[in-house]
Order: structure tokens, then C-alpha cells, then sequence
């Protein structure tokens, strides 16, 4: 219902602030599913951050009609901005994020098909796109030690929310016995593969940082 509004909203932000589009799309599904979590489902910090998460979201959503609606908008709100960046990046011709997208649009079009992993899936990744958005941002950083700290960060929270959770829904999908869920597993392990080809990639540029040329950390210089 609310798609075509949020393919022009986003269209809109790439014309005009083309820098900020992803960032502003990665904070507004944050925190709008986390007021979702802890507000409507009452979950509390423990509970989110814990590796059952996505199995307890799925059981409270399908027992609740009006959070499922809510969260069919929440994930048209991210189909919108899938479709409309891909645009750019067909012209851009920048296919590994093309990819992605696409990925990310069928996985969140689940929705329709019964299946809310994709939802909870969304929050998690949505936290480690912010911190990458923050690890790109860290580069106009002067602070030697702040920066440490953001890169620190970065791989951290990266790793939790897209490649351990990740991890945890394929294991709760397999469990499963939905047609649904059955199609998001399979749309997630190449999601997974790629998240793991960006975090080793993004590790290979950021130790060169970490590491003097001496081969000692730059933290006990």
C-alpha cells in the first residue's frame, strides 16, 4: 500500500542528498522495529539481543494481526528503498550491491507469503548497516584513537548482527516446516556468503590501520 510512497521518498533523497540515503534508510528500520520489540511485543534488551530472538519474534507476530500489518509497511518501507537505490546502481553498473538488494527484496516480500524472519532479520542488519555506515564515516576521523575505536566497533557489531544472527535464523528456518520460511532459507545463504566476503574484505583494508609496519599494534605504540 505504502510502497510507491517510499520508492519516490527515497528517489527524492537520491537526487538531492545522495550520500545519506542508505543511512537515513538503515536508522529509520532500526528504530522502528525496535520501538516495535519493545513497545508491542514487550520484549525486553536481553531478549533482543539474545540468539533465540528471531524464533521468539516469529511466534509472537503470527498470533497478532495488527503487528503484522505494521510490519508489512515496515518491510515495503525497505522494499522502497531497495528498488529505488537499484536503480542508481544499474546505472552505476555496481553489481555486488545490486545483488544484495535483490536478495533483500524477495527475502522481505516473504511478508506476504506468512513469514516475519525477514522483519526480525531486518533489525539486526539494519544495526550492523549503521555501524558500517559510521566505519565509512570514521575516514574524516583525525582522533588516531576514536578511529580504533570505530573500526573495533564495526567488526564487532557487523559480525553479531549480520553473520551470527543471520546464522541463528538459517538454523531456526530449517526447523521450520512453512513453504515461507523454506524460501527465505534458501534466498539467505547467499546472503550470508556475502556478508562474510564483506566483513573478510573489509578486514583486509582495516588491519593494514590496525598494524603498524613494524607488525605492532598501533594501540601499544
Amino acid at each position: 500500500m505504502y510502497l510507491l510512497y517510499f520508492i519516490i521518498f527515497y528517489i527524492i533523497i537520491k537526487l538531492k542528498i545522495n550520500k545519506y540515503a542508505s543511512i537515513t534508510h538503515s536508522i529509520i528500520s532500526f528504530l522502528w522495529l525496535f520501538y516495535i520489540f519493545i513497545r508491542k511485543l514487550k520484549f525486553n534488551l536481553v531478549e533482543i539481543f539474545s540468539y533465540k530472538m528471531i524464533e521468539f519474534v516469529d511466534e509472537k507476530i503470527s498470533k497478532n494481526l495488527f503487528l503484522e500489518k505494521t510490519l508489512y509497511t515496515n518491510a515495503e518501507h525497505s522494499i522502497g528503498y531497495f528498488i529505488s537505490d537499484s536503480v542508481f546502481l544499474i546505472k552505476s553498473k555496481d553489481y555486488k550491491y545490486l545483488f544484495h538488494h535483490l536478495l533483500s527484496v524477495l527475502m522481505l516480500s516473504n511478508v506476504y507469503l506468512g513469514s516475519s524472519i525477514s522483519t526480525a532479520g531486518l533489525f539486526y542488519a539494519e544495526l550492523g548497516g549503521i555501524f558500517h555506515h559510521f566505519k565509512i564515516y570514521q575516514k574524516k576521523v583525525s582522533n588516531k584513537y576514536l578511529k580504533i575505536l570505530i573500526i573495533i566497533s564495526y567488526f564487532f557489531v557487523y559480525g553479531f548482527s549480520r553473520i551470527l544472527m543471520l546464522s541463528n535464523g538459517i538454523n531456526y528456518l530449517i526447523k521450520t516446516t512453512k513453504i515461507s520460511d523454506k524460501i527465505q532459507l534458501f534466498l539467505m545463504f547467499p546472503l550470508l556468503f556475502q556478508n562474510l566476503l564483506w566483513l573478510y574484505a573489509n578486514w583486509k583494508k582495516d588491519k593494514k590501520f590496525l598494524y603498524n609496519y613494524k607488525g605492532k599494534k598501533i594501540l601499544l605504540k
